[in-house]
């Protein structure tokens, strides 16, 4: 059986109904199909149909609003990961940089919009960047971005090529604040940072993979916040803006990296370190950075980054001790890693001081700039009502 998706016969016993019944669900229960290689027989996506089978829902869509996304051609979510306009974000994460996946997300010729030199700040934003210095990385971007916009004399060209060019000079100056530097570069992101941060050369490829994997997660809240923003016509980069506010918050995974960079330090630095994991599970405490999300069993994400620093530094002692606390975490929670933990651990490992999530980050701003744009071409405004439920006026 494909894993992805039913054939229909398969499809029909699932849901303990006849085939000729199935062809009528498909357009009544959106079902969504895809027709087989070398045949013109249909199959029918795995997790619309499980979901119907399982919950008896009057849908097989993923769960959105109704109103402000009724759906979306950017990602989609499988047990074997993310899919990027129907490419795998794993396979992409083998060769692809940033800026491809970025090209491939925002439906443009690569070389329209990455191939020119990055533009040299205004002589006064590195003035400004050291008055800002003390505020954490988000907060510095989030205060330079007017200025970027400003200097961007295209900020407001909201056609698809001029919308992806504003995303391309967002994420490179991103990666520029992110590193401290005074202007932006053209040299491949995970390599400008690695290079940057002066950290082990074999880490650029690290770095790659984790900007692809993390590009897009369908509508995250953070996401959907960007999409709101986008709804009412405005720039990318006050898009942006919106979404780097939003992972402040405590109540979504991003808003909680702290407690996750916590845990690493234990881990590299007790005596044993399985015992941030045994203390927290034997107190009954959470355990930050393994909060499952969206995936049921294991995130392939955090998995293929796992193995990839395996691969590359299984010997190198933080990394082996990171690995005696994942075994420890499985071995006694049944717990698997979200994505957020190999990748503050490497934030961490090549060098930055505090843990925001902006590695991470920089990568994500590519999902953004992209729901950004769909949600201008695709959506008209939308003006949200709402039932109201409070004291009723005397007559």
């Amino acid at each position: 059986m494909n894993s992805l998706y039913y054939t229909a016969e398969e499809a029909a016993a699932a849901l303990g109904i006849s085939v000729n019944s199935l062809y009528a669900y498909v357009s009544r229960k959106r079902i969504r199909t895809q027709t087989a290689t070398g045949s013109k027989a249909s199959l029918y996506w795995h997790e619309d149909i499980d979901r119907l089978a399982k919950r008896g829902r009057e849908t097989a869509s993923p769960a959105a609003d109704a109103n402000l996304v009724p759906s979306t051609a950017i990602t989609l979510l499988t047990k074997e990961g993310p899919f990027y306009r129907g490419r795998s974000a794993l396979a992409m994460s083998q060769t692809c940089s940033i800026e491809e996946v970025a090209a491939h997300l925002w439906q443009v010729e690569y070389v329209d919009v990455f191939a020119d030199e990055a533009p040299p700040f205004a002589l006064a934003i590195p003035a400004l960047h050291d008055r800002l210095a003390r505020l954490d990385t988000i907060d510095r971007f989030i205060s330079l971005l007017p200025m970027f916009q400003a200097e961007n004399a295209r900020s407001h060209d909201l056609d698809r090529l001029g919308h992806a060019r504003s995303g391309a000079d967002i994420i490179r100056r991103f990666a520029a604040v992110l590193v401290g530097d005074r202007s932006s570069s053209s040299e491949p992101i995970h390599q400008y940072i690695v290079d940057r941060m002066k950290a082990p050369a074999d880490y650029a490829d690290i770095v790659r993979r984790l900007l692809v994997l993390v590009a897009d997660h369908e509508l995250a809240p953070a996401t959907y916040a960007v999409r709101a923003a986008a709804n009412v016509g405005v720039t990318p980069y006050q898009a942006v803006a919106v979404g780097l506010n939003t992972t402040r918050g405590r109540r979504i995974l991003a808003g909680r990296t702290y407690a996750v960079r916590r845990l690493i330090e234990e881990i590299v630095a007790a005596p044993d370190p399985t015992l941030p994991i045994l203390q927290r599970v034997r107190a009954g405490d959470p355990l930050p950075g393994f909060d499952g999300g969206v995936y049921r069993t294991v995130d392939v994400r955090a998995a293929s980054l796992l193995a990839a620093l395996r691969e590359r530094f299984g010997q190198e002692q933080h990394v082996s001790r990171l690995f005696r606390a994942l075994e420890a975490a499985r071995d006694v929670a049944g717990a698997e890693p979200d994505v957020i933990l190999p990748c503050i651990f490497v934030e961490r490992e090549i060098g930055f001081p505090h843990s925001d999530g902006v590695l991470a980050l920089a990568g994500r701003l590519v999902g953004w700039v992209a729901h950004a744009g769909e949600q201008r071409e695709h959506a008209s405004v939308v003006r949200f009502g709402a039932a109201y439920s409070g004291i009723l006026p005397m007559e």
